[in-house]
């Protein structure tokens, strides 16, 4: 443990490490009256380059998108910003409920709690709820938004915000018994898409999403040094699966190939994991590398590992060349070269070292 990291700690005495590994540390912020969970990645500590963090209010992860701290290059600073961020972003409402409404309602959310069998948490001005540990399914949330007549409007929860046809997977309002029953009824018919996520996570090298969660329907995991598999499953059916293929171009042609003529041993009786053991005649997928390869993969462009929650992906179709390139940096070295071509909506670009041409499969990826 580095002298910057012990000093860290004494002065923030809520925190702890999980992982000396890239610096994984977590736990509270006090802000106010409400406590946040925060977990980050800091591999340049004390340096915020590189550093990926997630935030959590109760079982809610509170999102980050419109948090641009700006004179934060300090974690100590960073977290101070953080801090107001969070502070800014607090919403109260306070709707003219009488005392016998609060009453009726609270003696329904108790009756609620019980019967669906999980934790609520509702704000003093009873306008906002949130339902935790639900029984079975303990990193689930649920947070509703209460009308003056009582109606619950979805706000925030933890299932995959789309179904596979790109249709919100659950975003309703009506009775508060109604809406949480059917979040209940969706967790239990979801049981078995998680577990074969879990599976994936545990047995495999998952590089995206870098920080996963409960919302997240696909993983990015290695095939092998060079090859990419994109998985995604479908909630309501986890053998319907699709996975697309991310890597030099002959070595995606191979496998692409495999899969399509050994889709037909798909067994929906096997998590997806096994099933694409089967397919790929495999005894097992690369395991999580070990982090000094890692640390060595830094972006042949801005020369840093992390990059906005994001790992270097991308690498070209010459065999001797093994340089990476994150997915964002490559985007702005395109935009600068003339000799960008677009042919059927593919972009077809030249590696930044060697200048041998980039498959056409990360393509995907530098449109998401």
């Amino acid at each position: 443990m580095t002298a910057d990291l012990n000093q860290f700690l004494l002065q923030n005495p809520n925190f702890r490490v999980l992982s000396e590994i890239k610096n994984n540390l977590i736990g509270n912020l006090e802000v106010d009256d409400h406590v946040y969970q925060i977990e980050f990645l800091a591999p340049k500590f004390p340096s915020t380059n590189g550093m990926a963090c997630k935030v959590m209010k109760g079982v809610s992860e509170i999102s980050l998108n419109h948090f641009k701290p700006e004179k934060a290059t300090l974690i100590s600073e960073y977290l101070k910003e953080l801090g107001e961020f969070l502070r800014a972003n607090t919403i109260r409402h306070r709707p003219g409920f009488t005392a016998a409404s609060i009453r009726d309602f609270l003696h329904q959310l108790e009756l609620l709690s019980r019967d669906l069998r999980c934790k609520t948490v509702i704000n003093k001005d009873f306008t906002v709820i949130k339902l935790t540990n639900f029984e079975g399914y303990e990193g689930h949330y649920l947070d509703l938004e209460i009308s003056k007549t009582f109606e619950a409007t979805v706000q925030r929860h933890s299932l995959p915000d789309k179904d596979s046809f790109g249709n919100n997977l659950f975003s309703i309002s009506g009775g508060l018994e109604n809406v949480v029953g059917q979040f209940r009824r969706l967790l239990e018919q979801f049981s078995d898409f998680y577990s074969h996520l879990h599976t994936i996570d545990e047995l495999c090298t998952v590089v995206e999403p870098m920080l996963v969660s409960t919302k997240h329907n696909w993983r990015m995991i290695c095939i092998t040094e060079r090859v990419l598999g994109k998985i995604v499953i479908d909630p309501f059916s986890p053998s319907a699966v699709t996975m697309n293929f991310i890597g030099p171009t002959l070595e995606v042609e191979k496998y692409r190939k495999i899969y399509n003529e050994n889709i037909h041993r798909w067994d929906i009786d096997l998590d997806v994991y096994r099933n694409l053991l089967r397919i790929f005649d495999l005894m097992y997928f690369p395991m999580k590398m070990c982090d000094d390869d890692e640390e060595e993969k830094y972006c042949n462009i801005c020369y840093i590992y992390m990059l906005d929650d994001h790992i270097p992906l991308i690498s070209c179709d010459n065999p001797r060349c093994d340089l990476v390139f994150h997915v964002a940096c490559l985007k702005e070295w395109f935009s600068t070269l003339d000799e960008r071509k677009t042919f059927l909506a593919v972009t077809f670009g030249s590696c930044p070292s060697c200048k041998e041409k980039l498959s056409p499969s990360f393509v995907q990826l530098l449109e998401m």
